[in-house]
């Protein structure tokens, strides 16, 4: 697909496109993982703070698996975008 792009012909704003791409590809992976806590977060509180009530332990103990879910649904799609951008980085 960019095999049509010559890396000598780059100019500034390519190299500094493809920058920002990878920055991106960061941020949304801390997004993930910022997610994935506060989902933590909020099983563990439910856990802690209503022991008595069956369907908020099971509530809590669900969103904690689904914080767990999260981050690594979020670390395999970082690792696939980053081999991806590896794959085609024109700069090299």
């Amino acid at each position: 697909m960019y095999s049509q792009f010559s890396k000598e012909e780059m100019i500034l704003r390519d190299h500094l496109a493809q920058e920002r791409t990878a920055l991106a590809n960061e941020r949304t992976w801390l997004a993930y993982l910022r997610t994935s806590i506060g989902l933590l977060a909020a099983g563990g509180s439910m856990i802690k703070f209503f022991p008595e009530s069956i369907i908020l332990q099971i509530s809590g103990w669900l969103l904690m698996g689904s914080a767990a879910f999260c981050a690594i649904w979020g670390w395999r799609r970082f690792l696939a975008v980053k081999k991806k951008l590896k794959h085609i980085d024109l700069s090299e």
